[in-house]
């Protein structure tokens, strides 16, 4: 095996990552896997009963419970320290007044998402059934339910960031951890949670900080390298063409997946027809989130090399890309020396180096 793609797979997934769309883990057990289960009964009627009507919403909305963000701060900005946990960026939030850690920043998702045991603790109440249905979330293993809520508060770094939709997810993933299974919660905010209330939105990575531009435009840095794409939101979330060996794709802006240019394996056999690429079968190495998830082997993960990938207007020379389940996408891994912005108002991304 050539250990170049193979090794350089690895550094991209050495950790963990989770988000609606991809995630991956790297785990010391012989026989890595991953359960996917209800959650607990008692949890879900706790949520249900909760759950609010069209009358119960307009009092909330007249007692200022359920409300728009505030005014945005003199410098017209908020901006966020980031994490960058298991390669993917986070921030902190305080969501009904509970300080919550290691929020994942997840454009490859249309909504915020929380589990359900988490959804009851943050006091996150679902509307009811008989006026907002359940959806379909779909993932890089299959298609789950969620259930339509609504956070009533959500504060970054002291701006009230007013009330926000998510969805609550009612299946948990169990990754197992040498012996035994490991409990894997998954608390993002999705792409409509910084374009309903920003103007632009910048993920610096080489910087770690994040910032909600909620006045005037966006322009780049004068001086600085850049590239630039329009994009277009499929199925709520914001995506980009590619295109390698005379193929091209859709692909989501995905800083939710820890790795960099990926495809399905049904894309990769009209990409690369004659090339099996590197296989990637890790011992340990655990893709899971939306849908369930498995081990390299059984997602059989491949690693090819093009001569040349046209993205962002540039041509990557001898370029990696990762066959994997879910859909085509481009992940934190690939953005790690830029400062990307999202320019909501120019439907936009600019890419600084």
């Amino acid at each position: 095996m050539d250990s170049s793609p193979y090794m350089q797979f690895i550094a991209r997934s050495l950790a963990l990552a989770t988000a609606l769309v991809s995630a991956a883990y790297l785990v010391s057990c012989a026989q890595p896997g991953v359960t996917t289960r209800a959650a607990d009964a008692g949890v879900l009627k706790n949520i249900e009963q909760s759950s609010l009507s069209a009358s119960d919403a307009q009092r909330l909305i007249e007692q200022g419970e359920i409300r728009i963000p505030a005014a945005s701060p003199e410098e017209g900005y908020v901006t966020l320290p980031m994490g960058f946990d298991s390669g993917v960026p986070t921030f902190e939030a305080k969501i009904n007044g509970h300080r919550v850690r290691d929020v994942i920043l997840d454009t490859g998702a249309a909504f915020p998402l929380f589990e359900a045991r988490q959804a009851v603790k943050l006091g996150i109440q679902p509307w009811k059934s008989s006026q907002h249905v359940p959806f379909q979330m779909n993932g890089i293993a299959g298609m789950e339910v969620g259930i339509p809520a609504v956070v009533r508060n959500v504060t970054l770094a002291g701006w009230d960031a007013g009330s926000a939709r998510c969805a609550i997810r009612t299946q948990e993933n169990w990754v197992t951890l040498g012996m035994l299974p490991e409990y894997s919660q998954i608390t993002l905010m999705g792409w409509d949670f910084f374009a309903s209330r920003s103007r632009w939105l910048t993920v610096d990575y080489p910087k770690k900080r994040i910032t909600l531009g909620l006045r005037g435009s966006f322009n780049p840095t004068p001086g600085r390298p850049v590239m630039s794409a329009p994009f277009t939101l499929v199925h709520g979330v914001p995506a980009v063409q590619l295109s390698a060996n005379g193929v091209r794709w859709t692909a989501v802006l995905d800083t939710g997946s820890a790795i960099g240019v990926t495809i399905p394996h049904e894309l990769a056999t009209r990409l690369a027809p004659s090339d099996p690429g590197v296989a990637v079968d890790v011992p340990g190495l655990v893709f899971a989130g939306i849908g369930g998830g498995h081990n390299s082997s059984a997602a059989n993960v491949r690693v090819l090399n093009v001569a040349k990938l046209d993205a962002f207007g540039r041509d990557f020379l001898a370029a990696q890309i990762d066959v994997a389940p879910g859909p085509a996408r481009i992940g934190s891994f690939f953005f790690s020396d830029y400062r990307v912005t999202y320019d909501f108002v120019g439907r936009t991304v600019w890419l600084e180096h």
